[in-house]
């Protein structure tokens, strides 16, 4: 076999090795038949109409008058007077511009326009628009369509104006003298770019979506939204045309979320009735940084250094967990029925927090605005709130307001100025250039305290009805601690220390198991000089403590004074005249213990004028060691019985009991069953009559009795000397 040969048949039996192998990969048999050609034409393989091969009309550069899919293959160039694509199809057109420019001419009319009022289903994408009247011009009669991936720029009238059911994503709507675009109902608009534009950016119609847009320079609102729109995610700045340049212009029942305004001519963000605002900011706006309407929430918000208020509303707004600093107005500023929850409004030139009636505010904060820190209407609520270092008051309100955990300090007026029927609870204030805490009648204040004020640390503001203050404490202010002299006062379980003038001072007032200690006038004062009920004011005091105060301890006119204290005061421990003390003591006073009318059951010590002095009764007392005497009575009938005096103004002229008459009419004085020692004088009458029995005065240093000889003292007549062995016997 030859060479040739044997390659051949090792070929063949390669080949059928080959063969004999199973199929990996399909059937290698083609389908039975010849093979034919497809026969589609051009049109079927690109199944597009080129628009640049269209005939023109009159009215345009190119008609569509068929409804399909179309591109451009060039630009476009404009003519005067003539739109550049005119559709005349009733519906379902396509047009990818294809990265190609359409350029207008001065004078040109639209560069895309539909014809037919009722058209539908329209789709431009992925191109250039110039320089035309408008851009496209789907009319606002007409519905459905989508526009996308387009630049339209310097058309003399609006970019784009559509109806309603338009998406429009991922355009660019710049330089358009008579707005960006202005789309119909349920438009949904995203990732757009509109700047520069002569009118708005953006005007869509109710139900509208608009979301990650940026509207800038704009001559009038970067963005109008029709009711029922949700806009988010967007910015707006920089839109001109003064109060029009709103930032973002929303109807009623609308959503904005996420949203940026800044730096607009007019209001940053503006909404109608039943909106919702959340987590957006406004800066450095011309006008209010939000301005919503009734019963709106914004929540999560900031306005910040915008002309008006950071945040204005009439009704019904709910503002949560705001910060609102810097603005030229307000922080925040509502109107009845407001709801501010976790709001902090500082350094705004005008107050910080400002509300109508019946509002609450909680947990909020207002520093270091030039007027109030919190201001508010009848049936105001504030809790958990601070206001401090604001230029007026820290807090201010009117009628029925409850005003709780709250704290105001360094404000330039008064910390807490309420109005009549307050109720407040465990407040605070502090370091006010006036009073800390002011109330009306009819209010009252649980656990408040005021320290550090520069005028009084409580006072009420004409309150007819009084004040209730229970568990307070005042210390340390310049003026009273507490000061209802305008009005009547129920103090229990209060503290007054350290104060610039009077602890307590009032016209009408009721403590009970207060103390009033270290101020710099009276410890408890209700004297006649406090005129608004009367020539002669009232004041109850049991089981309360007056100590080192530099005036007196109690000082008053027709008071009460029952179980109290009064000690180491710098004019003396109780000086209440036409009063009745009982069960009281005063030690160690600088001037009388007790002054009063009736003296019952008391003890007075070491004080350094007299123990005690009564218009009329003085019954069951211990006068004792007091430097000049120890008892002084003096009225028309005066009674000294069941005393003990003992020490009193001993080596100094002191007197044990001292009986002061008047010398005409029948005055009596009854001086019965009294102990004396220990003074210089026993028991001394200076004029009228006295019926004296069964006192000891003895061990006295220089007389027991000194008794005028005219003197009716009883059986004993004459008893003129201290040597008498009678004075003392029936």
């Amino acid at each position: 076999m030859s060479i040739c040969c044997r390659r051949c048949a090792a070929v063949a039996s390669a080949a059928l090795f080959v063969v004999s192998l199973p199929a990996l990969a399909g059937p290698l048999n083609p389908p039975a038949g010849p093979i034919a050609p497809t026969n589609k034409t051009l049109d079927q393989v690109e199944p597009r109409t080129d628009v640049n091969s269209l005939p023109g009309s009159g009215a345009a550069v190119h008609v569509i008058s068929a409804p399909g899919s179309y591109y451009l293959t060039g630009d476009i160039v404009g003519e005067v007077g003539k739109h550049g694509i005119l559709i005349t199809a009733t519906e379902n057109v396509a047009i990818d511009l294809n990265g190609f420019r359409m350029d207008g001419v001065a004078g040109a009319n639209d560069g895309i326009q539909v014809n037919f009022a009722s058209f539908q289903n329209l789709t431009v994408r992925n191109g250039f628009i110039r320089r035309f009247n408008r851009g496209i011009d789907a009319q606002s009669s007409s519905f459905v369509g989508r526009i996308e991936d387009v630049v339209i720029a310097v058309c003399t009238g609006e970019g784009i104006v559509a109806g309603g059911e338009y998406i429009v994503d991922a355009c660019i709507l710049r330089d358009n003298d008579l707005g960006g675009a202005s789309l119909g109902l349920d438009a949904r608009v995203s990732g757009c770019t509109v700047r520069a534009n002569g009118g708005f950016g953006i005007s869509v119609g109710d139900g509208a979506r608009v979301s990650d847009c940026l509207f800038d320079v704009n001559s009038g609102a970067g963005l109008e939204a029709g009711n029922q729109s949700i806009v988010s995610l967007c910015i707006s700045r920089n839109n001109t045309g003064g109060q029009a340049g709103i930032g973002i212009d929303v109807g009623n029942s609308c959503t904005v979320l996420g949203c940026v305004s800044e730096n607009n001519d007019g209001v940053g963000i503006k909404t109608l009735d039943a909106c919702v605002v959340e987590n957006c900011t406004t800066r450095l706006n011309g006008d209010h940084g939000f301005q919503l309407r009734n019963a709106c929430v914004a929540r999560g918000v900031s306005a910040l250094g915008n002309t008006g208020d950071g945040i204005n509303g009439p009704a019904r707004v709910t503002v949560e967990s705001a910060a609102c600093d810097g603005n030229a107005g307000a922080g925040i500023n509502l109107g009845t029925s407001a709801n501010i929850l976790g709001a902090n409004a500082n350094f705004n030139t005008l107050q910080g927090l400002v509300v109508s009636d019946d509002s609450v505010i909680t947990s909020s904060i207002a520093k270091g605005n030039a007027g109030d820190g919190i201001t508010g209407g009848a049936g105001l609520q504030v809790l958990g709130a601070s206001a401090n270092g604001n230029t007026g008051d820290g807090i201010s309100c009117t009628d029925a307001a409850q005003i709780s955990s709250a704290s105001a300090s360094d404000n330039g007026l008064s910390g807490i100025n309420a109005g009549n029927r307050a109720i407040l609870t465990g407040c605070e204030a502090s370091n006010n250039t006036l009073t800390g805490i002011r109330a009306g009648g009819g209010s009252t204040l649980d656990a408040c305290i005021a320290t550090g004020n520069q005028a009084s640390g409580f006072s009420a503001v004409n309150a007819a009805d009084g004040l209730i203050v229970r568990a307070s404490v005042a210390a340390g202010n310049s003026g009273i601690g507490f000061d209802t002299r305008l009005s009547s006062g129920i103090y229990e379980a209060c503290l007054a220390s350290d104060n610039g003038d009077d602890g307590f001072a009032a016209d009408r007032a009721s403590f009970t198991s207060c103390t009033s200690i270290e101020n710099d006038g009276h410890g408890f004062a209700t004297p006649d000089t406090f005129t608004t009920f009367g020539a002669i004011e009232t004041g109850v005091y049991r089981d309360c403590i007056a100590t080192i105060n530099t005036g007196a301890g109690f000082i008053g006119q027709s008071a009460i004074a029952v179980s109290c204290v009064a000690g180491l005061n710098s004019a003396g421990g109780f000086d209440l005249l036409g009063s009745t003390v009982e069960h009281c003591r005063a030690h160690r006073n600088t001037g009388i213990g007790i002054e009063a009318q009736q003296v019952v059951r008391c003890r007075a010590v070491q004080n350094t004028g007299g123990g005690i002095k009564a218009g009329s009764m003085v019954v069951g007392c211990d006068a004792t060691t007091n430097s000049v005497w120890g008892i002084r009575i003096g009225s028309i009938a005066g009674l000294a019985s069941g005393n003990v005096c003992i020490n009193n103004g001993a080596q100094n002229g002191g007197v044990g009991i001292l009986v002061e008459m008047r010398v005409s009419g029948d005055e009596l004085a009854a001086v019965i069953g009294n102990v004396v020692r220990g003074s210089d004088t026993g028991i001394q009458q200076t004029a009228g009559n006295m019926l004296m029995h069964g006192n000891l005065s003895s061990g006295n240093f220089v007389m027991n009795y000194d008794v005028p000889a005219a003197a009716n003292v009883g059986p004993i007549q004459n008893a003129s000397t201290a040597t008498s062995p009678f004075a003392n016997f029936d």
